[in-house]
């Protein structure tokens, strides 16, 4: 599985950023970030974070622990893998830390997209600073 933006395993860092009252109140959403599976079998995608809470830098001591179920939501915004989307992630569902159903019976190919769209509402709780979570897809021949 790679992302097409990077053509790596890897993708490029996404950044959400605060900028008015408003985007605090209501949340701010990502572009879209379009994967590649390369499968010779049917496959299963699966998509969690890498930590229960963000990580935090910034100036305010002791560090705030922002939880990442409830303020970090994805959704599937394009699916071309021949496959169904899973769960709710047709529309934004909250991450965790643990692995969620993401993209069900993806057909094998070698160019079998699907495209993702983060959503973030932190609130008013937390300090101004950094928050980051790696999120992990994981795809799985069946």
């Amino acid at each position: 599985m790679t992302f097409t933006g990077s053509g790596t395993a890897t993708g490029a860092a996404v950044n959400l950023a605060f900028n008015t009252v408003n985007d605090y109140a209501n949340g701010v959403q990502s572009s879209a970030q379009e994967l590649k599976v390369r499968s010779n079998k049917k496959f299963d995608v699966t998509v969690k974070t890498n930590n229960a809470s963000f990580s935090y830098t910034g100036s305010t001591t002791p560090a705030p622990v922002m939880p990442v179920s409830g303020v970090l939501g994805l959704k599937v915004s394009a699916n071309g893998t021949g496959g169904t989307i899973a769960g709710t992630f047709a529309g934004y569902t909250s991450l965790s830390s643990t692995a969620a159903n993401l993209i069900a019976n993806g057909l094998n190919g070698g160019n079998q997209t699907f495209s993702v769209m983060y959503n973030a509402t932190p609130g008013f709780t937390y300090p101004a600073g950094t928050y980051t979570v790696d999120v992990v897809y994981t795809a799985t021949q069946q």
